[in-house]
């Protein structure tokens, strides 16, 4: 319950004292209640409040108030799914609030002291593409667990509070208590935040697409040798992802299967009937699931990777539904379908835990993936590369290392040689050293003013040029150096030249006239 400050309370009914408040309450309904009994909070049982719970009697009096209180005066301890440390928030409630993006069938499982109980696992997203799965338990699993899985495809707002973490397969989860209150579609600032946030998103699918990068960029890096020979070494609390490389699809004309809606599990179908073999159950109600199986490959050594649901769907690019209208017409007419070759020595990253369907068969890994992320680009990306470009996806390189590699060759094809020279980095400065009497290599300009002089005279063109000075500490002007491939000349051989062009030059014009 909550008072009109926000704070809130659980109450406790004893068993004795139930039949006399059957029927009183209602959600979301406001009471004045007297005669109730304030103790400190039984430390075996989660409560809302930290330190008190109240106590309801058979003197209790509860009356409906005539004025509500506004569920907007509800005081939350939102947590960003990120900040959430399980060694910090271990014995304390938080409060989250995200987007649904994933709601599995609930199971019954039996815990330590023998008893069953009802769970269901579903899946919200923030603001930082951060997901985080949280565990409804009890009635909560089964009727607003039951109607979050109506209204999936909707991807509404979802805020639940008093929440706890566990780390459960080397994730942190998120565990109802009875505490816990689910609000769908909240109108408090958080939930308009991530309504005006998640409406600018492309496709749902690009959400699901930003969450698994995160889960993988939280995860541990392995080699599949490892996962193969070191099996037995690694962690059953810790998620692991590898990179490799698509051999083939082996199941490319069966990627889906008819599943049962209770339990997932694939189901018998007749002329007349619909069974589920694990359920017991005829006439069940069935719908489509993807069920694809990966080839996978990293050196010598190879694993066989299953991937359902959302991740088939981030691998094939659209959702089920989707894909098996687009196949109506032929298979070969699907843009999906043809994906699927296409997707072929493409890399990725692969997410999966230990302790979750991870088999060895002659030496080949099988495991489920949790999620995946692609690395490298496929076979219509490579058409559109250059040929040194495509040289290195082969090699495996990285996307970035291609990419330089591709604006590398542009450089090259429209830049001088000596800009790309400087762009590798492989441009040396030439540097001239000038002797008292004896020029190397050089070729010095005329002037027309001065040609009455038969004197050179030095053009200083390009101040980039390096030169070490004279010996005798005087300062000379810089002229520009033009390397030729004639023998070494002394200044009087020069002058000689000069003379000469000077004297052929004049006998010319004289022709003319």
């Amino acid at each position: 319950m909550m008072d009109e400050q926000g704070d809130r309370i659980g109450v406790v009914i004893f068993k004795d004292d139930l039949p006399h408040f059957d029927g009183c309450f209602s959600l979301h309904k406001s009471y004045i209640i007297s005669n109730a009994v304030v103790k400190n909070r039984n430390l075996s049982y989660f409560s809302a409040h930290p330190h008190f719970e109240m106590v309801f009697r058979k003197n209790t009096i509860v009356k409906e108030a005539p004025t509500p209180i506004a569920d907007d005066n509800l005081n939350f301890n939102f947590m960003d799914f990120k900040d959430i440390d399980i060694n910090v928030h271990a014995k304390d409630s938080i409060d989250v609030c995200g987007i649904l993006i994933k709601v599995k069938q609930s199971k019954i499982i039996t815990s330590f002291k023998g008893s069953k109980k009802d769970v269901r696992e579903i899946t919200i997203v923030d603001k930082d593409y951060c997901s985080i799965t949280i565990n409804l338990w009890e009635d909560m699993a089964q009727h607003e667990g039951g109607e979050l899985q109506n209204i999936l495809h909707e991807n509404p707002i979802i805020l639940i509070s008093n929440v706890t973490p566990k780390k459960y397969l080397g994730e942190t989860q998120l565990q109802t208590t009875s505490a816990s209150i689910l609000q769908l579609n909240p109108t408090n600032h958080r939930a308009n935040y991530l309504r005006k946030w998640f409406a600018k998103r492309p496709e749902v699918l690009s959400v699901h697409e930003e969450a698994m990068r995160w889960k993988i960029n939280s995860a541990r890096e392995i080699t599949l040798q490892e996962l193969i020979h070191k099996k037995d070494s690694l962690s059953k609390d810790t998620k692991y992802f590898f990179k490799g490389i698509v051999e083939k699809v082996e199941n490319k004309s069966s990627i889906w299967y008819d599943s049962c809606k209770n339990c997932m599990a694939s189901v018998v179908k007749s002329e007349e009937t619909i069974t589920c073999p694990k359920c017991h159950k005829e006439d069940t109600e069935s719908i489509p699931r993807y069920r694809l199986i990966l080839t996978i490959t990293q050196g010598e050594y190879s694993a066989s990777m299953t991937l359902f649901e959302e991740v088939a769907c981030v691998y094939i690019g659209c959702p089920i539904n989707e894909y098996l209208k687009s196949i109506e017409q032929g298979e070969n007419k699907s843009k999906y379908y043809r994906a699927l070759s296409l997707q072929s020595s493409s890399e990725f990253y692969f997410l999966i835990a230990p302790k979750n369907n991870l088999s060895y068969s002659n030496g080949q890994l099988k495991a489920v993936a949790d999620a995946i992320q692609r690395i490298q680009p496929t076979i219509e990306e490579e058409k559109d590369m250059p040929e040194t470009s495509k040289e290195g996806a082969k090699k495996n390189e990285p996307i970035e290392e291609v990419r330089k590699k591709k604006e590398l060759l542009e450089v090259e094809e429209n830049h001088s040689e000596e800009d790309v020279l400087k762009r590798k980095g492989r441009i040396i400065k030439k540097t001239k050293r000038f002797e008292p009497e004896i020029i190397k290599k050089k070729r010095v300009a005329t002037s027309k003013a001065n040609s009455k002089k038969n004197e050179p005279i030095e053009v200083e063109e390009n101040d980039s040029e390096e030169y070490v000075p004279k010996k005798t500490g005087r300062t000379r002007k810089k002229i520009s150096i033009v390397e030729s491939s004639d023998d070494e000349d002394t200044l009087e051989d020069l002058k000689m030249k000069s003379k000469n062009k000077k004297g052929h030059n004049i006998k010319n014009e004289r022709e003319k006239e």
